[in-house]
This record gives structure tokens, C-alpha cells and sequence, in this order.
């Protein structure tokens, strides 16, 4: 099949082709897919192969920041003269943030995001293509197409995942077991290959000191993680099977991890891949999650009154731990002057007259450093 348009590379996508989700907030529809399919249709065909459309996908779902820039490179020059000037970059930003508020990132404008860019290149000239890749490094956004390549990977490409791992009884998204590491001397691994339990879950690899998987040792975030299969090194493991795999997270030291077949470890390769792809609005490792007992708060004044709220809820226990509490803070704060009885300290003195144990742990601070007015919280 092929996704025609109705002229060449410069006119809509026909209606069966054209998602119905792409409109902006106020309902009129955006031009990002376009964008995006006159990236794939460089040869100005009027029309995008499978082929085509699946290689997109494929750099979207785990290319290289470089394979992604120049991706997001194709979107912003709609004229072909292989140069992006400013207010092409503009053009995508706002387009991509009108349609995708919830995975594009937080911005004061269009503007603004293209400015940085071409300020990292202390011009206001149009880039070229290398020079695009090297400010897509820096920047983060460009390589996620500013929330737009984390759109389509999951409302595309992880429908099918998901879609796969029905007919599998193992799910491509997760794996568990025991992998052959190096023990860390020093921060160094060195020294002969021992045993650990290993499991992959909601993007994060966790490891287990010993095989009875009791207490986490490690836990390593593998969002925008890379990994790639080696030969193998170790004697008595067979240097024609690929059981060894490199894996590099942002920010850790490269670690080398050895399954017992290469089967094995290509589930691993193919797990850690499946957990490194996308990203979350704002940069978070993690989606919003509903069902969470968590709360977040803007200001203090709704805090503090939920706060003395659940403080009154407490049926046993109340544990508070601060870097600086302060014992006479007013939790309600309603004309003057103030009520005492909602001053932290006599609400917590309060409920431990009513048989409540109070916990309160503070920071333990170093005199010659800084003062946090632990002692006076003591007294009190």
C-alpha cells in the first residue's frame, strides 16, 4: 500500500490516509502530517512506500540521535535546499505543541526553542544538516521531534508490540533471570564472572546480590539506553555466540553483561530496547500513573490544609521527615490574629494526647557548615 497525497508533496494527505487526530486545540487541522510525510517522500514521488514508512518508524522506535535530527531535519526543510532556517524550526515547534500539549515540552514559545538552537550557532543563518546533528545532541527535544516521535511510537508503533506479545508467552517488553557480571572494585569491573538476578520492569533494569531477588542492589533507568551485542571474551563460552551484550545508560558507567546462551541474551537486547524507546512529557523517565497515592502540590496554602487534615486522620502512627521543619509553622492561616490550635506543634502535641505516636525525623546538620536550627526543634 501506498500513502498518496493529493499533489505532489505540497498538498494534504487523502482522506483515508490523513490520522483524524492531528488537529490543534481549537480543532482545525495541523499540517505535522505533511511535515512528516514529505520528510519520508524526498524524491518529490507523491506518495510514501511501506517500505518507506516502516524505515521511519524504525528511527523513530530506536535510531540514533543523529538518524532522528536528520529526520526532524527533513521535516523543517519543505523546500528541498537542504538548509533550515529559523523560521522553518519555528513553523514545527508550534505545530507540534498545537496538536501534542501532552508530549510536547514545556515552552514559552516556538520562538524561543528555535532561538536556542541557533543561538548554540551564534547565527541567525540557516544550518545545514551537520550542523543541525551537532545542536541535536545538546538538545534533547530535537531527537524526540519535539514530543511528535513520541507520539507516533505509541500510538503506532507500541499498539503492535503489545499487539505481538499476545501470541508470545514471553513478552518482548520484559525479562528476567540470570545474567554473568564482573564485581565492582573500587567503581571497576574487574575480576571473574559471578551470578546475579536480573529483571526488567516499567523501564528500569533491577538487579539482586544474590539469586533469592530479596533487596535491590542497583536499579538503572533505561530510558534513552543503548545496548549492542559482542563477542564473547570468556573462555569455556564459545566466541562464535553472541552472549555478551554492552549496555551504556545516560550517565552510568558502561556495563558488560554475559547470558548463558545466545538466545538468551538477544531476549535481553530486545527487552532493554523495547524499555529505551520514547519519553515522557516534560523529560520524565515515567508516564503519569493515576493510581497512585501521591499528590502533587503548586503552593503551600492548599498543602498545609490538606496537611493538618490527615493529620487529624491518623489512627496509629504519624512520621514527618524535613530538611527544615519548623515546629511553629501555622498549618491554617485565617485572619488575625492566628488561631494557635492550628500551629504545627500543638496540633501534633494534640494527637499524641489521643494516643497517636508521633515520629519526627530532622536533619542532622554540621554546625561548622550550616545551621538549621536542629537543636531549638528538639527542645520543642
Amino acid at each position: 500500500p501506498r500513502f498518496a497525497r493529493t499533489t505532489p508533496c505540497t498538498g494534504p494527505l487523502s482522506p483515508a490516509a490523513r490520522p483524524a487526530h492531528f488537529t490543534n486545540q481549537q480543532g482545525v487541522e495541523s499540517p505535522v502530517v505533511d511535515l512528516f510525510m514529505n520528510a519520508l517522500d524526498r524524491r518529490h514521488t507523491g506518495s510514501v512506500t511501506t517500505q518507506q514508512f516502516i524505515h521511519a518508524l524504525s528511527i523513530i522506535s530506536r535510531g540514533t540521535v543523529e538518524e532522528k535530527a536528520a529526520l526532524v531535519f527533513a521535516m523543517c526543510d519543505v523546500n528541498s535546499d537542504g538548509l533550515v532556517c529559523k523560521e522553518d524550526l519555528m513553523c514545527l515547534v508550534r505545530e507540534v505543541h498545537s496538536v501534542l500539549p501532552s508530549y510536547a515540552f514545556m515552552s514559552d514559545s516556538a520562538d524561543a526553542v528555535a532561538s536556542e538552537i541557533f543561538t548554540m550557532g551564534s547565527s541567525d543563518q540557516a544550518l545545514d544538516i551537520k550542523a543541525f546533528a551537532v545542536y541535536a545532541r545538546e538538545l534533547p527535544d530535537v531527537s524526540r521531534g519535539f514530543g511528535l516521535f513520541d507520539h507516533i511510537f505509541y500510538t503506532i508503533v507500541r499498539p503492535v508490540i503489545e499487539a505481538a506479545s499476545r501470541f508470545n508467552t514471553e513478552s518482548p517488553e520484559y525479562s528476567l533471570g540470570i545474567l554473568l557480571i564482573r564485581r565492582s572494585i573500587g567503581g571497576i569491573f574487574s575480576g571473574p564472572l559471578v551470578p546475579r538476578w536480573f529483571e526488567i520492569r516499567d523501564g528500569f533494569l533491577i538487579g539482586y546480590k544474590a539469586l533469592k531477588r530479596d533487596t535491590p542492589s542497583e536499579v538503572l533507568c533505561l530510558l534513552h539506553a543503548s545496548v549492542r551485542a559482542v563477542p564473547n571474551t570468556h573462555r569455556g563460552l564459545g566466541k562464535r555466540q553472541h552472549t555478551t551484550f554492552v549496555l551504556n545508560v545516560p550517565g552510568v558507567q558502561s556495563r558488560e553483561f554475559t547470558a548463558h546462551t545466545s538466545r538468551q541474551a538477544s531476549e535481553w537486547v530486545n527487552a532493554i530496547r523495547a524499555n529505551a524507546i520514547g519519553g515522557y512529557r516534560y523529560h520524565s523517565f515515567a508516564p503519569v500513573r493515576p493510581t497512585i497515592g501521591c499528590k502533587w502540590y503548586v503552593n503551600a496554602v492548599n498543602y498545609y490544609n490538606d496537611l493538618e487534615d490527615m493529620l487529624g486522620m491518623a489512627q496509629q502512627e504519624i512520621f514527618i521527615a524535613g530538611w527544615w521543619v519548623t515546629p511553629m509553622v501555622y498549618l491554617r492561616r485565617k485572619g488575625m490574629p492566628l488561631d494557635e490550635s492550628h500551629r504545627l506543634d500543638n496540633v501534633l502535641l494534640e494527637r499524641a494526647k489521643a494516643g497517636i505516636n508521633v515520629y519526627l525525623l530532622v536533619w542532622e546538620e554540621t554546625s561548622f557548615a550550616l545551621q538549621l536550627g536542629r537543636e531549638p526543634k528538639r527542645d520543642v
